[in-house]
């Protein structure tokens, strides 16, 4: 009981800060403001509810989006690819305001609403692990059972002559 109360005081305060459809008009992109005043975990889920092509989401300071729409260079802090639906987790250590970019330029012929939710974990962040996407999940798996049969194959073929040779056992024939 008491060990269950210290998991929920423990967990991270979850504070969703954008949960609706945006409408991005075709070839185009709109960013949206994020303010933090500490560290916080962005956790950000996206699904495109209307158009043909998929929309790319990108991370980039507030300071940087005046050069985004002049078309010069800017940082780019975190990016997906373009897809239809996705999701990310990205620590942002260093206060301040960005803006979550969601960009339809794939498509020059078709608005895209897109449903966005955005929730930020501030209190230990950290301890939230980053999930690894299912194209990754898969490699790990059958990276790590390779392995693993490797090394029972080569320890069975290295206890195949002492298993032959065993006392009290005839010799194989």
């Amino acid at each position: 009981m008491i060990f269950a109360l210290l998991l929920l005081l423990a967990a991270p305060e979850r504070l969703v800060v954008m949960n609706e459809t945006v409408r991005v008009p075709a070839g185009e992109w709109r960013p949206f403001a994020i303010r933090l005043k500490d560290g916080a975990m962005l956790d950000c889920r996206f699904a495109v509810e209307r158009g043909e092509s998929g929309v790319r989401l990108a991370l980039v300071p507030w300071s940087d989006v005046g050069r985004l729409r002049e078309r010069r260079g800017h940082h780019l802090i975190f990016s997906t690819g373009y897809d239809r639906t996705g999701a990310f987790r990205f620590a942002l250590d260093t206060p301040g305001d960005y803006a979550l970019v969601v960009d339809n330029r794939m498509a020059d012929n078709e608005p895209a609403d897109v449903r966005i939710r955005v929730a930020l974990m501030r209190a230990g962040y950290r301890a939230a692990g980053r999930e690894l996407s299912p194209g990754r999940k898969a490699a790990v798996v059958t990276i790590t059972s390779l392995v693993f049969l490797t090394g029972l194959l080569w320890a069975g073929w290295q206890f195949r002559g002492v298993w032959s040779q065993r006392p009290g056992q005839p010799p194989p024939a």
